[in-house]
């Protein structure tokens, strides 16, 4: 199963720079600025619900499905962000990496729970 996400995450950042290459997407640093200070907030909390999560699901469960538990947050992260990218600089076209990579965690996601 390991190997199967391994493959999948090599195979999403080639995709990403080819994205990247044709539609001109230029990234300028690895420190990610918010739109709007509601946006802010909401991605705190999110990274806030998601360890208090983490934290209770350890617990109990299996470490396979902590990384589903992962992908999933991973994937409504990136969602959460790319709308509000495409609502507020869509112009910039940053918006499409950030909705590819959501849909890419979602199908690691899938992967996990169908293959376990």
């Amino acid at each position: 199963m390991l190997e199967i996400m391994i493959l999948t995450l090599i195979f999403m950042v080639l995709v990403h720079f080819l994205i990247k290459k044709k539609y001109n997407i230029v990234t300028t640093s690895f420190i990610y600025r918010h739109q709007t200070p509601t946006q802010k907030r909401v991605e705190w909390s999110l990274v806030g619900l998601f360890t208090i999560l983490i934290i209770i699901l350890a617990q109990f469960l299996p470490t396979i499905y902590l990384y589903a538990v992962l992908f999933a947050h991973l994937s409504i992260f990136s969602g959460y962000r790319s709308y509000m990218e495409y609502k507020h600089e869509r112009e910039a076209k940053q918006y499409i990496l950030n909705l590819y990579w959501s849909i890419g965690y979602f199908i690691i996601f899938l992967l996990i729970l169908i293959f376990n």
